[in-house]
């Protein structure tokens, strides 16, 4: 009886660093299966980060807490052993997304607007790469 074909971890990716494609080889046919790796990561970030700005703004104006639960959070985030602990357990990425997507949000606001950032929900195409979360205001160039 033939077994279903066992997945592995990422095993190659593209020579170019900024296009990159992941790939997938599984046992049962040994062939390659594309995965879109670092636009899923970009897209995480784009809706963690958005999430987390607003969540602080509707924080600040409805809980009386929030700058001191906010603090805390991410001094949490700084901690060395918080960080090890992370890294461990494979949670440092989504961190990571987190504070990018977060730092992302605020430069696009920062250097265009709030409303700027309608244009990433438009479609796919006009989602930032994960390049362009690193780098803002390549996004800006690209969509405006």
């Amino acid at each position: 009886r033939a077994r279903p074909p066992v997945k592995y971890s990422t095993v190659a990716s593209s020579a170019t660093a900024s296009r990159r494609t992941h790939h997938t080889v599984t046992s049962a046919t040994k062939r390659v299966v594309p995965m879109k790796v670092p636009r899923v990561q970009a897209l995480m970030a784009l809706l963690e980060g958005h999430g987390h700005v607003v969540m602080d703004r509707i924080g600040k104006r409805e809980l009386v807490t929030q700058q001191r639960m906010s603090r805390v959070l991410k001094a949490r985030r700084a901690d060395k052993r918080t960080a090890a602990l992370l890294r461990l357990i494979g949670l440092e990425m989504k961190i990571r997304q987190y504070e990018m997507g977060e730092r992302f949000i605020k430069e696009i606001e920062r250097r265009a607007s709030w409303d700027t950032l309608d244009y990433a929900w438009q479609g796919p195409e006009s989602l930032p790469t994960l390049e362009e979360i690193d780098d803002p205001e390549s996004w800006l160039r690209r969509i405006l």
